[in-house]
Protein backbone atom coordinates (compact mmCIF):
# COMPACT_ATOMS: atom_id res chain seq x y z
CA UNK A 1 0.00 0.00 0.00
CA UNK A 2 1.25 3.37 -0.58
CA UNK A 3 1.78 5.75 1.73
CA UNK A 4 1.71 10.24 1.71
CA UNK A 5 4.43 11.27 -0.01
CA UNK A 6 5.08 7.88 -2.16
CA UNK A 7 6.36 7.80 -5.63
CA UNK A 8 4.17 5.69 -8.14
CA UNK A 9 6.79 4.55 -11.05
CA UNK A 10 5.12 2.68 -14.04
CA UNK A 11 7.60 2.53 -16.33
CA UNK A 12 6.26 0.24 -19.23
CA UNK A 13 3.35 3.60 -19.44
CA UNK A 14 6.37 6.32 -19.28
CA UNK A 15 8.04 4.22 -22.56
CA UNK A 16 5.03 4.40 -24.20
CA UNK A 17 4.25 7.89 -24.03
CA UNK A 18 7.77 8.75 -25.19
CA UNK A 19 7.75 6.62 -28.02
CA UNK A 20 4.27 8.14 -28.73
CA UNK A 21 5.86 11.99 -28.20
CA UNK A 22 8.54 10.60 -30.40
CA UNK A 23 6.64 9.32 -33.39
CA UNK A 24 2.95 10.87 -33.06
CA UNK A 25 0.16 9.23 -33.38
CA UNK A 26 1.05 6.28 -35.45
CA UNK A 27 2.59 4.73 -32.73
CA UNK A 28 -0.68 3.95 -31.28
CA UNK A 29 -2.04 3.08 -34.29
CA UNK A 30 0.11 1.33 -36.16
CA UNK A 31 4.05 1.55 -34.19
CA UNK A 32 5.42 -1.00 -31.74
CA UNK A 33 2.52 0.50 -29.11
CA UNK A 34 -0.09 -0.70 -31.33
CA UNK A 35 1.57 -4.02 -32.11
CA UNK A 36 1.62 -4.81 -27.97
CA UNK A 37 -1.91 -3.82 -27.27
CA UNK A 38 -2.79 -6.20 -30.51
CA UNK A 39 -0.75 -8.96 -28.58
CA UNK A 40 -2.20 -8.68 -25.38
CA UNK A 41 -5.57 -8.43 -26.72
CA UNK A 42 -5.27 -11.77 -28.98
CA UNK A 43 -3.41 -13.55 -25.91
CA UNK A 44 -6.18 -12.28 -23.68
CA UNK A 45 -8.88 -13.23 -26.20
CA UNK A 46 -9.82 -9.48 -27.47
CA UNK A 47 -10.90 -8.53 -30.89
CA UNK A 48 -8.88 -5.68 -31.70
CA UNK A 49 -6.51 -6.15 -34.59
CA UNK A 50 -3.29 -4.28 -36.21
CA UNK A 51 -6.09 -3.60 -39.10
CA UNK A 52 -8.42 -1.90 -37.13
CA UNK A 53 -5.99 -0.02 -35.51
CA UNK A 54 -4.39 1.07 -38.55
CA UNK A 55 -7.90 2.05 -40.17
CA UNK A 56 -9.64 3.93 -37.16
CA UNK A 57 -10.41 7.52 -37.09
CA UNK A 58 -11.16 9.36 -34.43
CA UNK A 59 -14.27 11.54 -34.29
CA UNK A 60 -14.75 15.06 -32.96
CA UNK A 61 -17.54 15.27 -30.48
CA UNK A 62 -19.15 18.24 -28.76
CA UNK A 63 -18.62 18.42 -24.90
CA UNK A 64 -21.03 18.10 -22.55
CA UNK A 65 -21.45 21.25 -20.06
CA UNK A 66 -23.53 21.62 -17.11
CA UNK A 67 -23.89 24.06 -13.91
CA UNK A 68 -23.96 22.09 -10.21
CA UNK A 69 -24.18 24.61 -7.08
CA UNK A 70 -23.55 23.13 -3.62
CA UNK A 71 -23.15 24.86 -0.38
CA UNK A 72 -22.41 28.31 -1.86
CA UNK A 73 -20.21 26.52 -4.61
CA UNK A 74 -20.85 26.71 -8.87
CA UNK A 75 -19.22 24.64 -11.06
CA UNK A 76 -19.10 24.31 -14.43
CA UNK A 77 -19.04 20.32 -15.38
CA UNK A 78 -17.31 19.81 -18.68
CA UNK A 79 -17.73 16.21 -19.65
CA UNK A 80 -17.49 13.46 -22.44
CA UNK A 81 -20.22 13.16 -24.32
CA UNK A 82 -21.47 9.58 -25.57
CA UNK A 83 -20.34 7.03 -26.59
CA UNK A 84 -18.70 7.44 -23.18
CA UNK A 85 -21.67 6.90 -20.91
CA UNK A 86 -19.92 8.31 -18.19
CA UNK A 87 -20.34 12.91 -19.32
CA UNK A 88 -24.35 11.67 -18.79
CA UNK A 89 -24.32 9.95 -16.07
CA UNK A 90 -22.16 12.24 -14.49
CA UNK A 91 -25.01 15.22 -15.29
CA UNK A 92 -27.90 12.66 -14.41
CA UNK A 93 -26.36 12.39 -10.66
CA UNK A 94 -25.22 16.20 -10.10
CA UNK A 95 -28.55 16.83 -11.32
CA UNK A 96 -30.69 14.72 -8.87
CA UNK A 97 -28.21 15.87 -6.13
CA UNK A 98 -28.61 19.60 -7.10
CA UNK A 99 -29.65 21.10 -3.37
CA UNK A 100 -28.88 17.74 -1.11
CA UNK A 101 -27.35 18.40 1.75
CA UNK A 102 -24.50 16.77 1.20
CA UNK A 103 -22.17 16.17 4.26
CA UNK A 104 -19.65 13.72 3.35
CA UNK A 105 -18.74 9.87 3.52
CA UNK A 106 -19.12 9.43 7.25
CA UNK A 107 -22.69 10.45 6.94
CA UNK A 108 -25.33 7.63 6.65
CA UNK A 109 -28.28 9.88 5.12
CA UNK A 110 -25.46 11.48 2.25
CA UNK A 111 -24.20 8.39 2.00
CA UNK A 112 -28.06 6.88 0.99
CA UNK A 113 -28.86 9.21 -1.37
CA UNK A 114 -26.03 9.02 -3.32
CA UNK A 115 -26.14 5.46 -3.62
CA UNK A 116 -30.05 5.86 -4.48
CA UNK A 117 -29.07 8.19 -6.94
CA UNK A 118 -26.36 5.69 -8.20
CA UNK A 119 -28.76 3.06 -8.92
CA UNK A 120 -30.79 5.35 -10.85
CA UNK A 121 -28.42 6.69 -13.07
CA UNK A 122 -27.09 3.05 -13.51
CA UNK A 123 -30.50 2.13 -14.90
CA UNK A 124 -30.95 4.65 -17.34
CA UNK A 125 -26.73 4.28 -18.30
CA UNK A 126 -27.67 0.86 -19.24
CA UNK A 127 -30.72 1.39 -21.17
CA UNK A 128 -29.99 3.83 -23.17
CA UNK A 129 -26.35 5.05 -23.22
CA UNK A 130 -24.14 3.76 -26.65
CA UNK A 131 -22.56 4.78 -29.30
CA UNK A 132 -25.24 7.78 -31.64
CA UNK A 133 -23.91 6.52 -34.06
CA UNK A 134 -25.64 3.12 -34.14
CA UNK A 135 -28.74 4.42 -31.31
CA UNK A 136 -30.17 7.18 -30.50
CA UNK A 137 -29.18 8.41 -27.64
CA UNK A 138 -31.48 10.71 -25.10
CA UNK A 139 -28.83 12.91 -23.39
CA UNK A 140 -31.07 16.23 -23.37
CA UNK A 141 -33.65 13.75 -21.60
CA UNK A 142 -31.19 12.21 -19.57
CA UNK A 143 -29.42 15.31 -18.67
CA UNK A 144 -32.66 17.60 -18.13
CA UNK A 145 -32.65 18.77 -14.26
CA UNK A 146 -36.19 18.68 -14.37
CA UNK A 147 -36.04 14.68 -15.04
CA UNK A 148 -33.36 14.86 -12.56
CA UNK A 149 -36.41 16.31 -9.85
CA UNK A 150 -38.65 13.52 -11.32
CA UNK A 151 -36.25 10.98 -10.50
CA UNK A 152 -35.41 11.91 -7.47
CA UNK A 153 -39.06 11.70 -6.28
CA UNK A 154 -38.67 7.65 -6.41
CA UNK A 155 -35.78 8.05 -3.24
CA UNK A 156 -37.02 7.21 -0.10
CA UNK A 157 -34.49 8.71 2.56
CA UNK A 158 -35.14 6.59 5.02
CA UNK A 159 -35.12 3.00 2.93
CA UNK A 160 -32.56 1.48 0.84
CA UNK A 161 -34.65 0.55 -2.41
CA UNK A 162 -33.18 -2.80 -4.31
CA UNK A 163 -31.11 -2.50 -7.70
CA UNK A 164 -33.38 -5.17 -8.74
CA UNK A 165 -36.67 -3.12 -9.01
CA UNK A 166 -35.18 0.15 -10.38
CA UNK A 167 -35.95 0.40 -13.88
CA UNK A 168 -34.74 2.97 -16.23
CA UNK A 169 -36.83 5.81 -17.32
CA UNK A 170 -39.31 5.02 -20.34
CA UNK A 171 -38.97 7.37 -23.21
CA UNK A 172 -41.85 9.40 -24.41
CA UNK A 173 -42.96 11.75 -27.16
CA UNK A 174 -42.05 14.40 -24.59
CA UNK A 175 -39.01 13.19 -23.33
CA UNK A 176 -38.10 10.23 -20.48
CA UNK A 177 -40.02 10.04 -17.27
CA UNK A 178 -39.28 7.20 -14.69
CA UNK A 179 -40.99 3.84 -14.78
CA UNK A 180 -41.13 3.32 -10.72
CA UNK A 181 -43.75 5.29 -9.05
CA UNK A 182 -42.65 8.07 -6.69
CA UNK A 183 -41.76 7.62 -3.27
CA UNK A 184 -44.84 9.02 -0.81
CA UNK A 185 -43.77 10.21 2.72
CA UNK A 186 -46.38 7.91 4.99
CA UNK A 187 -49.09 10.85 6.74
Amino acid sequence: MFQPGDTLRQPELAATLKRIARNGAAEFYSGETARALVDDMSRLGGLITLDDLTKYQPKVREVLRAKYDSNGHAWEVLTSPPPSSGGVAVIEALNMLQGVPLKGWDDVESVHMVAEVMRRVFADRAAYLADPDYSNVPVAGLTDPCYAREVSTTIDPQHASSSKVIKAGIRTSAGLTRATQPYRRPL
